[in-house]
């Protein structure tokens, strides 16, 4: 079989190439993919061009990796599973976890969506395995996490492939090679890559959505992928602030400025300075209302001496006719709290240097070096970020629909871009728990069909309700809620990981011209899965070889 529409071709050359070991079992095949490799149920191993060649595991110590066992169903199974062997001492947790497909349809808002059943959620294996239709391809999700003080060399992985056939329980022994490198991925605490990757973390958010809560399991999720969970929009529990601090979290927004400048517009006091641009006006009094409510939080941190200052958030998209209600805030809390940092997401093309603003957040196609240049040389910094937007088909996202190779090539491009010109040091994103059905409806937890790996969860997330016109699959979420509260991952959660772990070990490089011969820009790129792996070992191999040195 072959592509069947504009994504799927562009599926067919992200895998194209890949090195595949193939097992042959009870007349059923299973292939060894790289975990840059995005699944249909129609799918097989021979569309996914499975060679004869050994599949291998890259990894820096102090990291985590995985591949997918994809299962070609040649009748019925039942209990399909995999189980883990012995780990080495080099290895401190693996798993194995059912890669789910949800339901994708077509919106207008962005080309190259629906497509039917695709791969994201991931599911830890149950003792009891999952069913599988004949015909269908099943992929399962093996993932390995290296001991930092790892001794570097090349291990064997063995696991088993477990299924029932036709009444018949069939156990299959696969290995896999796993090369650990001396790099190490420092400890979230210790990285220098900025984080404000958001998300509803209020217990209310999830009672008025119908769903249980629990806390813990989305921060420990959160955390264990490099994407501490921030709250750039909305208000949260300060006990939050000391919990994360303990656990490595450096970036935290304290306050939405915009959100704090609204609640105090409703003062009667009567307003003796008015600052106007095109998204509303605001006032002294506001300004007044708005410092209270930080000197309040400033109170607290200060008290809790484990804590750093944090930052204000604000101007989210604002237009730069705004530019003079930035100073007259910014301006305002620089004045006071000088230790504190202020961000501010402008995508505009000139900045003023001389801005109150210590940390420019730009969507990352839009970089500009005749802006960014002296705002480096001025001892500012600038984090990118993706959403909705870049949309069209030529720039990297993280769609449900794309491969999962995007999202980890956008992070190399980021890692790119500031060996070669300072920035961006950060990343940003707006919502990694937004969970918006169709307007009327509430939202239910993901739970799979008849223990198959299809699930029940829509796809499309309705960002724009009430209107039901437009949605994005996948935009403003990267996991799923649980009927036990619990948060269920997903594969493009994991690429983004995965990309943030190689930023760590790029910023090492002199220069960026291996991910250059990768990713060039926002849309000229390689999506060979071939490729990509090929590269990141030789970087792997010369950054061992410097460590030895």
């Amino acid at each position: 079989s072959g592509p069947n529409s504009k994504m799927d071709l562009k599926h067919w050359i992200t895998v194209w190439g890949a090195a595949l070991l193939v097992v042959s079992s009870q007349a059923q095949n299973a292939c060894v993919l790289p975990s840059l490799i995005h699944l249909k149920p129609e799918y097989n191993c021979s569309f996914l061009n499975a060679s004869s060649q050994q599949h291998e595991l890259d990894m820096q110590r102090g990291e985590s990796e995985a591949f997918i066992i994809a299962v070609e169903a040649a009748d019925d199974l039942q209990g399909v599973g995999i189980t883990i062997g012995s780990l080495p001492n080099a290895f401190t947790a693996a798993g194995s976890f059912v890669m789910g497909y949800i339901y994708t349809t077509t919106t207008t808002r962005y080309p190259g969506s629906g497509g039917g059943w695709r791969s994201d959620p991931l599911f830890p294996s149950s003792t009891s395995g999952v069913d599988v239709n004949k015909g269908d391809l099943q992929g399962f999700w093996v993932e390995y996490t290296t001991s930092s003080s790892a001794t570097p060399g090349a291990y064997t992985a063995l696991i088993h492939l477990e299924y029932t056939s036709q009444g018949k329980p069939v156990k299959t022994p696969m290995n896999v090679t796993i090369n650990v490198y001396s790099p190490v991925v420092p400890l979230l605490a210790d990285s220098s890559i900025g984080t404000a990757w958001s998300g509803s973390w209020t217990e209310q958010s999830y009672i008025n959505q119908n769903l249980t809560y629990n806390k813990e399991a989305y921060f420990d999720l959160t955390m264990s992928h490099r994407m501490p969970p921030d709250s750039i929009y909305s208000a949260r529990d300060f006990t939050d602030y000391v919990t994360l601090a303990r656990q490595g979290m450096r970036d935290y927004s304290i306050l939405n400025i915009n959100s704090a400048l609204a609640k105090a517009s409703d003062s009667s006091a009567q307003p003796t300075v008015q600052v106007n641009c095109s998204k509303g006006s605001i006032t002294d009094t506001m300004l007044a209302g708005a410092m209270k409510a930080l000197d309040d939080i400033m109170s607290k941190l200060q008290a809790e001496s484990a804590l750093g200052p944090g930052y204000v958030y604000g101007w989210d998209e604002y237009p730069s006719d705004c530019e003079n209600q930035i100073r007259y805030v910014y301006g305002a809390i620089k004045a006071k709290y000088p230790e504190l940092t202020l961000l501010a997401t402008l995508d505009w093309p000139v900045m003023p240097v001389d801005l109150p603003v210590d940390v420019w957040v730009l969507q990352y196609q839009e970089i500009n070096l005749t802006s960014l240049k002296p705002w480096i040389a001025a001892g500012k910094k600038q984090w990118h970020y993706h959403c909705i937007e870049p949309s069209q088909d030529t720039y990297l996202n993280t769609f449900i629909e794309r491969p999962f190779v995007e999202a980890r090539l956008m992070l190399w491009l980021a890692a790119a871009n500031q060996l070669d010109y300072g920035a961006p040091s950060g990343w940003l994103y707006y919502a990694v728990n937004l969970w918006r059905p169709y307007p009327g409806k509430h939202t239910e937890p993901m739970t799979t069909i008849n223990n198959t790996a299809y699930t029940n969860f829509p796809a499309a997330n309705y960002i724009w309700s009430p209107r039901t016109d437009i949605f994005a699959n996948g935009d403003g979420y990267f996991m799923y809620p649980a009927p036990d509260g619990s948060p269920i991952r997903s594969a493009r959660l994991a690429g983004l990981r995965d990309g943030l772990e190689d930023w760590e070990l790029f910023q090492n490089l002199g220069g960026s011209a291996a991910l250059r011969a990768v990713v060039q820009d926002a849309t000229h790129y390689t999506l060979d899965v071939q490729t990509v792996n090929a590269a990141r070992r030789s970087i792997l191999k010369a950054m061992d070889a410097v460590h030895f040195n």
